[in-house]
């Protein structure tokens, strides 16, 4: 999928993965403290989807067995 726009992509991220529940891995802490950290990764449509707790969603591109295998 080299050049392919992610934001095109076939899937829709919230058909891969639960938006209320990504969300509510991020939510304040007991005390109500805002969680400065913390990331979760997941695999969608050839790409590695990282989300972060500050909202920020980075997308980038796994690489194809012929490309690790040095083929």
């Amino acid at each position: 999928m080299q050049g392919v726009d992610p934001t095109k992509t076939r899937i829709p991220l919230a058909d891969v993965i639960d938006p209320d529940a990504l969300d509510a891995l991020f939510t304040d802490t007991r005390e109500g403290k805002g969680r400065k950290r913390g990331h979760i990764t997941f695999a969608m449509d050839g790409f590695a989807v990282f989300a972060h707790s500050n909202g920020h969603v980075l997308l980038r591109e796994r690489p194809t067995d012929d490309e690790t295998s040095g083929h």
